[in-house]
C-alpha cells in the first residue's frame, strides 16, 4: 500500500477494490483509498480463498459468486 496522503485514525474513507486478474490459483486486485474526491492510498493484493478443505480455483469462486447472485436476485423477463 502506497500512501499518498495521510489518514487520521478512524477517519471515514471509501475503499474501492476490483479484481484485475487471475490466475489458476490467486486472485490480484488494486485498491484505492479515497476521502471525499482525494486519492488517499493505493495498492495491490494477491487473494486465495481456503476452507477447511484446501483452497478454491478463483474461476470456482466466480462461479459461486454468480450462482448466489442469480438465486438472490432473479431475473424476470417479461413480454
Amino acid at each position: 500500500m502506497t500512501y499518498l496522503r495521510p489518514i487520521k485514525v478512524f477517519a471515514k474513507i471509501d475503499v474501492h477494490m476490483e479484481i484485475t486478474h487471475f490466475d489458476e490459483k490467486y486472485f490480484y486486485c488494486s485498491h484505492h483509498l479515497y476521502r471525499g474526491d482525494k486519492l488517499m492510498a493505493q495498492g495491490t493484493s494477491k487473494a486465495l480463498m481456503i476452507s477447511k478443505s484446501g483452497s478454491f480455483t478463483p474461476q470456482y469462486t466466480l462461479d459461486a459468486v454468480a450462482r448466489y447472485q442469480a438465486d438472490k436476485h432473479p431475473r424476470t423477463i417479461s413480454d
